[in-house]
């Protein structure tokens, strides 16, 4: 939390080439945004927004990788390629909220395996090959779309003959678009990706096990990557997303099969890379909430409707609704504008998005429990805050 406050708190120092690399980053992307954006906007909308933006990357433009970006030379090619991951969406085959983005989602995994990896006491080289390797772990989906795990897992010889096809697709397409500066490092990152690996002597790539990754490996001449690490990461990842919309009341048979299979691979004491993963997946797991808030949600739903947890059967309570007043009392902006009381008038007047979001499911309920528990945790945040 120190890194994170003083990087956060901190005043940068502006001379410095990493601080400058990633500001322009960050105006550039900012910038190809709004290149989106003028195809379906009138063009004076954009006029002053592109003025200063074209004025904050101005600074910038001594950098040689922003030049090759901005004249559209190789590495913009290879950027627009990995941009189609931002269009690419998880669990393409079953309804799901919130929607996840390839994209997003390599960013959530390279995150959580940066964080994990902090109380390994790794070296400097082994947590940036995590970071990235993790953030590229999906990069072949660039060219060769999401495959679903149903369809990869359909027979045991299945996985690595769909690996084989890949690594072969990025031989051919993305290969030739990445400038040699970076080629041999990103083609580390995604080969053999959720593998513990290091590079030898002799520049080969060499699986090793945890122990020795952690033991005489654990230097930044060896390029440690754990690969185990990151595979655990993009499970967590994808058990959040299924768990996340079932929660919220969207599931299928693909996001209960999928949470499960996961929960499964991660019975708890089993250590990956020194983690025990079963914790994080079991404090995320919406069966596992603690009894007291439970019975905290079910007291409110009774205060808006007389609800009976064994047959499923409600009926209007008369008189306005305590949870309305519930709502109004414990909840500040920006949550309360997303709430509504579940009277039949306001579910008329609720989008359609918010139905889904909030787990409404008109054909099995009149009302719905998990929307009141998560007011309910988010009230009790609230609430606790000075």
């Amino acid at each position: 939390m120190e890194d994170f406050s003083r990087h956060i708190l901190g005043k940068p120092a502006t001379d410095d080439l990493t601080w400058r690399v990633l500001r322009a980053a960050h105006k550039y992307s900012t910038m190809r945004e709004i290149e989106m954006l003028r195809m379906v906007n009138e063009p004076f909308r954009l006029v002053g927004i592109e003025k200063g933006i074209h004025k904050d990357i101005e600074g910038f433009l001594d950098l040689r990788g922003l030049q090759l970006l901005i004249s559209k030379q190789q590495p913009y090619e290879f950027l627009m390629e990995i941009e189609r991951l931002r269009f690419q969406t998880r669990w393409n085959q079953t309804p799901r909220v919130p929607r996840t983005s390839v994209l997003g989602h390599s960013y959530y995994v390279a995150a959580l395996t940066l964080l994990m990896g902090r109380d390994l006491g790794i070296c400097c080289a082994r947590s940036y090959n995590n970071f990235f390797s993790a953030l590229f772990h999906d990069l072949p989906e660039a060219v060769t779309r999401d495959i679903i795990s149903p369809v990869k897992q359909a027979t045991d010889n299945l996985p690595g003959i769909i690996k084989e096809l890949e690594d072969q697709i990025v031989r051919r397409e993305l290969l030739p678009l990445m400038d040699g500066c970076f080629r041999d490092e990103i083609m580390y990152f995604i080969n053999n990706e959720f593998e513990n690996r290091i590079r030898g002597e002799d520049g080969e790539t060499r699986i090793v096990a945890f122990e020795d990754l952690q033991g005489k490996y654990n230097a930044d001449a060896f390029a440690p990557v754990d690969g185990k690490l990151v595979r655990a990461a993009d499970h967590i990842a994808a058990f959040v997303e299924a768990d996340s919309s079932i929660n919220y009341g969207i599931t299928s048979n693909h996001l209960r099969d999928g949470r499960k299979n996961i929960l499964a691979i991660y019975p708890d004491g089993k250590k990956i890379n020194g983690m025990d993963i079963a914790r994080p997946l079991l404090l995320q797991d919406g069966d596992l909430h603690p009894p007291v808030l439970r019975t905290f949600c079910f007291r409110i739903v009774a205060g808006h409707r007389s609800c009976s947890t064994v047959s499923g059967e409600d009926e209007p309570v008369g008189g306005e609704s305590p949870f309305r007043h519930f709502v109004n009392d414990f909840l500040r902006p920006p949550h309360r504008q997303f709430l509504f009381a579940f009277s039949p008038a306001d579910r008329c007047r609720m989008p359609f998005d918010q139905k889904a979001a909030f787990g409404y499911q008109a054909k099995r309920f009149r009302h719905c429990i998990e929307p009141v528990r998560f007011v309910a945790e988010e009230c009790v945040a609230v609430r606790s805050k000075p």
